[in-house]
């Protein structure tokens, strides 16, 4: 969800009693994730090795003696500096049964994405009330600067579509999240490897259906939204973030107006579909 109003749907309160704890992406311990859930683990890993991830810290239950209440956490020296310099936010759900090898639950939990300073306490909040609610054994809230994004998407190795381990099918809309929220029809790419090197990178043809029924539009053609050389410093970057994982992946990224491509999400890609995409000439 883009940003965050108040409503009633949201009781926000009941993790205000609650020991929690902290931790950073830059934190060894963050990489566990029955503790902080697979996605906020998941990217810890990445920044930890040295990958471009928006750096940030997620907030889970704990009952140590170092633990603290919802409102100590925004009193630490640390959190205080995050705050003062981040205008906006991304506020995600990493519960531990969420972006599994074995269950995705993707979209299941509330997210809140472009949350400004004086609505991200309650965001915050809102989105553990929804882990909870919806039966998340343990709500962890990942809190990371929101990147104005020129393009984003999502990427798939191997290609959804056909299941070809030397492909990869890249989807990319222009500003952010519309290609992950389901709001807009991405371009798609699909880029062929041999030998470890990308060979060829294609632009498909974009299909979009209509508001009224169920027809299909003609496919139609448009200029690609990555250069060739974004593309591929795109699949460079995909490649390497495959070599840390086990499994076949799903992954949200984001190319900053500044040219900074960021890694935001990383979850096991779970089904293939069979199909033969039409490639523009």
């Amino acid at each position: 969800l883009t940003g965050f109003q108040k409503t009633t749907c949201y009781k926000k309160s009941f993790w205000v009693g609650q020991s929690l704890a902290i931790g950073w992406n830059s934190d060894p311990t963050c990489s566990t994730e029955n503790k902080i859930g697979g996605k906020a683990a998941r990217l810890s890993t990445l920044y930890r090795a040295g990958f471009l991830v928006p750096n940030g810290f997620v907030i889970y239950e704990n009952n140590s003696n170092n633990a603290r209440k919802f409102k100590d956490v925004f009193i630490e020296s640390s959190v205080k500096t995050f705050l003062a310099n981040t205008t906006q936010f991304a506020v995600r759900s990493s519960a531990p049964d969420e972006d599994k090898i074995s269950e995705s639950k993707a979209g299941y939990y509330d997210s809140f994405l472009s949350v400004s300073g004086d609505k991200l306490y309650e965001a915050i909040l809102a989105c553990a009330e929804t882990m909870f609610l919806r039966g998340a054994s343990s709500p962890c809230v990942l809190i990371q600067p929101m990147i104005e994004g020129y393009a984003s998407g999502v990427a798939f190795l191997p290609n959804l579509l056909s299941n070809r381990q030397d492909q990869i099918l890249v989807e990319v809309e222009k500003g952010n999240g519309g290609v992950v929220e389901g709001h807009s029809t991405p371009q798609r790419f699909l880029c062929r490897y041999q030998d470890g090197q990308p060979e060829r990178i294609d632009l498909l043809q974009t299909i979009q259906p209509t508001s009224f029924d169920n027809d299909y539009r003609k496919p139609t053609i448009c200029e690609a939204l990555l250069s060739p050389q974004q593309l591929y410093r795109l699949v460079q970057l995909l490649k390497e973030t495959e070599k840390v994982f086990s499994f076949p992946l799903d992954v949200e990224w984001v190319l900053a107006n500044d040219g900074t491509l960021f890694i935001l999400q990383v979850r096991p890609l779970l089904s293939t579909q069979s199909s033969q995409p039409t490639i523009v000439p």
